[in-house]
């Protein structure tokens, strides 16, 4: 059934909230001792108070708490706790004090500093606030509608038969949480698993809208029931997991309180598991009834079947980790459970929903050409071709190998993707659009473990250990790989991730195979399986190997910057097929994921000939030096970016106007070379320019909702028109923001009129924006080949556990500036460019050539970057699937 409208899940109060918010200031002494304790770690650079480690502190300990202001502890006029209730706030000041201790070390120039501090400058501020008032809305809102689902019982399935109640969890990040309890039981096989929904709304802006809306997600939180101790000598063997601890006492002054959860942390210990962090201990020990660690590792059921939230029975319970291995339950929700919520916000909350979606319709009965996967990477026909203009070069492959399996099945799928056949010059492998050189080399110790577990390596811990260790393997992987002239690439057989990550050495063949000038790809050993054994789940590791060697050639050819000609369809886009593609991408580098604790920024623009399919990017440092480089040229450029604190792109100060200002003129200066460089020799050519709002809106202001609300219709941003300043040039540019479902950032959605009903396609997001003559638009995309029996249409996720969700996400598409051409034609270009990624088409969530930008992040790396921290067990994100 064709649906024709879709409901976005946006809504507006449609009545002014009455809860009150009662509010606490830092005072000045100890925000003064917190300021000098920070300097003095830094050694006189004063960068920020570590605020965020006491938000979680205070969060866990008194749960009314809606919102927390971290710039209160840098001296700004505004009040650091906002709260629904007024509670007793005498342990709040020894609650800090161990902060402090915990935070900058008990030693004695701690206490000396805080030894002074006042207990009563801690007060509860007197001015009372709304919700709805400016200041605090961003949490009040989403805080004051939640608090009217506590408790409240939600009946999901195609005949509501299976009512949940839903209780608050308290939380820092933005927004406000509500999950089911207790668990539900889904059977699976002979088995069960135990899942609850969660609720999360937030507040959201939308291009040209002054006023934010309301967004709601409904997302599958699964937990662990069998214990976390698993050898003889009761190990807990996991770095931490995260645990949901139910109450219906506040644990800051024992006051009663609505049944509600709280998230702490359960750290592995050298002897047990201990809470962390270690400030709660003792308030953990005045609860009485809250679990210790090791007893709710062992039992994670904890007090399940006890439950009543009118008498206090203690819950406990710890979410599964979906990283690291299968679940027997799947991730997400089905559209009918959606539709569920949506009917019970509709008609439970003082809101109303905020326009809807009406389908964009073709610009005639002639449909977009679809990519199928016959028209993928993955086919013969489909690559060889693309590849002749490598191939004709006569490139390199290198294969490092572990396994002989993984060897030979390489060297097959290349000469069977390529159409290639051996010569008689060795290594040599030639056919109908060219040649390719495969070099093969034994791994050996070139793949071990990272000896960072070894005392002989000069450094104060492991991660220090790390750093020197993998400097030392990028060193002999450089040396050691064959040196030819060319375009080259590597396939790696790598080890399975270790339990020691800073002992994986995958980032070193990164690194050290990109300083040799390769770009590499990594892959697992195959799964063994007997040739001769004809059962299913042999047919099935078959076809899994064979699938994993396929998908690592195609990387590779996706590194080189393999495209096929002719990716714009006039006939099909209505889009002039001399359209310079051009998008870019901001690649951070976060505190957390460097060792020297400072964020650095680097920037990649990726630009595609439609019609030759050629693909080049450059990065700001590579453009005062050479202009434009081979995608392949640029990937390795990254790996030798100057991450250090005086790069050029320094996030020291991630608010910098000098640090924008230079990224937009790097920006104008790539579009005004596009517009000056024919395509085909023919001059004058289009540019469409494209950006995800949340990667790249911080460091391109104009892009931000703020700054599109005084943009007119048919201007350029000032910003791009300081650069550019001719205007038959503007004419031939256009502008899109993009916005993906990350950080909820675009609505959920149901279809009208046909609850459970899946759709693709373009709708107009209508009577949102306050400019009658601006748009925004949803972009649909088909579901996944890969997505086979999908949850049915009357099916909710707890009819089924091993049933693919099927909810697609939908792409907001926001038409900035676009002289010459509607925007609904414009949109429906985009739209099509989603299919346009000829590899694995149908798992992008971004149209094309964004994924080439975003897949360069695989190279901006730095041996000073943490080793991911792989836990079996660890907290579970938002999922919308």
């Amino acid at each position: 059934m064709r649906i024709n409208y879709i409901l976005p899940g946006a809504w507006e109060l449609t009545e002014e909230a009455q809860t009150p918010i009662y509010a606490i200031n830092v005072p000045t002494a100890w925000r003064q001792v917190a300021k000098a304790l920070t300097a003095r770690r830094s050694r006189g650079s004063y960068r920020s108070i570590p605020v965020r480690s006491l938000d979680t502190l205070i969060s866990a300990t008194f749960p009314q708490i809606i919102y927390t202001n971290r710039r209160s502890w840098s001296g700004d006029p505004v009040p650091w706790i906002y709260a629904t209730d007024r509670a007793n706030i005498e342990e709040l000041p020894f609650l800090v004090q161990g902060w402090f201790r915990e935070e900058f070390g008990a030693t004695e120039e701690v206490e000396a500093a805080i030894s002074n501090l006042r207990h009563q400058d801690w007060q509860w501020f007197s001015q009372v606030y709304s919700p709805s008032d400016e200041e605090i809305r961003w949490q009040g809102i989403p805080d004051y509608l939640a608090r009217q689902l506590q408790g409240a019982t939600i009946a999901f399935g195609l005949n509501r038969q299976y009512p949940l109640q839903f209780y608050r969890v308290n939380r820092f990040e933005d927004g406000a949480e509500l999950m089911s309890f207790p668990p539900t039981d889904i059977p699976v096989g002979k088995g069960k698993v135990s899942v609850s929904f969660v609720i999360l709304l937030k507040l959201h802006t939308v291009p040209w809208r002054k006023e934010p809306l309301i967004y709601h997600a409904l997302s599958l939180r699964r937990w662990v029931t069998s214990s976390l101790i698993k050898n003889e000598n009761g190990e807990f063997r996991y770095r931490g997991v995260t645990a949901y601890i139910g109450d219906t006492r506040r644990w800051l002054d024992g006051a009663e309180q609505p049944f509600s959860f709280i998230t702490l942390r359960m750290k592995r210990g050298e002897e047990e598991p201990y809470w962390h962090p270690h400030t709660i201990t003792e308030l953990l020990r005045d609860a009485g009834e809250i679990p210790e660690p090791k007893e709710l590792a062992s039992n994670p059921v904890y007090n399940w079947h006890q439950f009543n939230r009118s008498n206090r029975t203690v819950q406990a319970a710890i979410p599964v980790g979906d990283r690291l291995r299968r679940h027997p339950c799947l991730p997400g929700v089905s559209p009918l459970d959606l539709a569920r919520l949506d009917q019970e916000i509709a008609a439970c909350l003082p809101v109303e929903r905020v326009g809807e979606g009406v389908r964009v319709q073709q610009a005639n009965s002639r449909r977009l050409t679809q990519v199928s996967n016959k028209r993928l990477m993955l086919h013969p026909e489909i690559a060889s071709p693309a590849a002749s203009k490598v191939l004709r070069s006569q490139p390199t492959v290198l294969i490092l190998w572990e396994t002989e399996a993984i060897r030979d099945a390489l060297i097959a799928e290349l000469c069977r993707l390529l159409t290639l056949a051996p010569t008689s010059e060795s290594n040599i492998y030639a056919g109908e659009y060219g040649s390719l050189q495969i070099l093969t080399q034994d791994v050996g110790i070139l793949g071990n473990l990272l000896d960072v577990g070894s005392f002989s390596v000069p450094a104060r811990n492991r991660q220090q250990r790390r750093v020197q260790c993998l400097e030392e393997r990028i060193q002999l992987i450089a040396n050691s790989v064959p040196r030819v002239e060319g375009l080259k690439g590597a396939l790696v057989e790598i080890i399975e991730p270790p339990n020691i990550p800073e002992a994986d050495p995958k980032l070193a063949w990164r690194v050290g195979l990109a300083q040799a000038g390769y770009v590499n790809q990594h892959l697992h050993a195959l799964k063994e399986v007997d040739e001769e054994d004809t059962s299913r789940k042999a047919a099935q590791t078959r076809t899994s190997n064979k699938e994993r060697v396929k998908r690592a050639v195609t990387d590779l050819l996706r590194q080189w910057g393999v495209l096929s000609n002719s990716l714009i369809q006039p006939e099909v886009d209505y889009v002039e097929p001399h359209t310079w593609l051009t998008c870019l991408s901001i690649l951070r580098r976060t505190r957390r994921t460097n060792v020297q604790g400072i964020p650095h920024t680097a920037a990649i623009m990726v630009r595609v000939n439609p019609v030759s399919g050629e693909v080049q990017a450059t990065t700001p440092q590579l453009w005062r030096s050479q202009r434009w480089a081979s995608y392949p040229d640029v990937l390795q450029h990254l790996t030798a970016e100057r991450w250090e604190p005086n790069s050029w792109f320094d996030e020291s100060n991630d608010e910098s106007s000098e640090e924008r200002t230079l990224l937009t003129q790097f920006v104008a200066q790539c579009l005004q070379d596009c517009l000056n460089t024919p395509i085909a020799d023919v001059n004058n050519p289009y540019v469409l320019f494209m950006a995800e709002a949340h990667n790249t809106r911080s460091k391109l202001s104009w892009l931000h909702n703020r700054e599109l609300l005084d943009l007119a219709p048919g201007n350029l941003p000032n910003e791009l028109k300081r650069h550019i300043q001719n205007q038959e040039k503007r004419d031939r540019l256009w502008i899109v923001r993009l916005r993906t479902t990350d950080d909820m950032e675009v609505p959920v959605y149901i279809s009208k009129n046909s609850e459970g009903s899946r759709t693709k396609g373009v709708f107009e997001w209508q009577n949102v924006c306050d400019q009658s003559k601006r748009q925004v638009y949803l972009s649909i995309s088909q579901l996944p080949s890969s997505a086979k029996f999908v949850l049915r249409r009357s099916q909710s996720r707890l009819d089924s556990a091993k049933s693919p969700a099927g909810q697609v996400k939908p792409l907001e598409i926001a038409p900035i500036y676009h002289p010459g051409i509607p925007a609904e034609q414009l949109v429906q270009f985009v739209h099509s460019l989603r299919k346009r990624w000829l590899y694995f088409a149908d798992t992008v969530a971004l149209p094309f050539p964004l994924p080439f930008a975003t897949k360069a992040k695989e190279y901006a790396v730095s041996v000073r970057d943490n080793a991911e921290t792989l836990e079996a067990i660890e907290e579970v994100q938002l999922e919308d699937e």
